[in-house]
């Protein structure tokens, strides 16, 4: 599972960088088809800017980004979309409705029906 975590600003940390690699490498809990995850930290004027980019099998990569006073708050919400992202496609994928409803019988069963010398019998036939 390929993490990377790129700074823009020299403002950025190793422990930054460190805290959102820990935080990103949880998101595998979730749904092991994720292929990549790459974390994009940095300022954007006052505010902090964490962006995430995750690759899920089988669809195109997708973003989330949050800018937030603190880098802390900004990678926690930026994980947090990313991971309520991957929970939905993971029960897209398995069908997240349930098993479907037990149906009625069919009409040609052969239960409560009568057999064929019964109904001959219960039959009055004129002669």
């Amino acid at each position: 599972m390929p993490i990377q975590v790129t700074a823009r600003d020299d403002a950025v940390g190793d422990d930054m960088k460190d805290y959102a690699r820990e935080k990103a490498e949880k998101l595998y809990k979730f749904f092991n088809g994720i292929r990549r995850v790459e974390l994009i930290l940095g300022t954007n004027g006052l505010k902090q800017r964490a962006e995430v980019v995750v690759t899920l099998v089988g669809t195109e990569p997708f973003a989330h980004h949050v800018d937030h006073e603190k880098m802390h708050a900004a990678i926690d919400l930026a994980i947090d979309h990313v991971k309520r992202h991957v929970v939905r496609y993971k029960e897209k994928l398995r069908g997240h409705r349930g098993p479907a409803a037990p149906t009625a019988p069919a009409a040609d069963s052969e239960e409560g029906l009568d057999s064929y010398q019964d109904i001959i019998e219960k039959t009055d036939f004129e002669e």
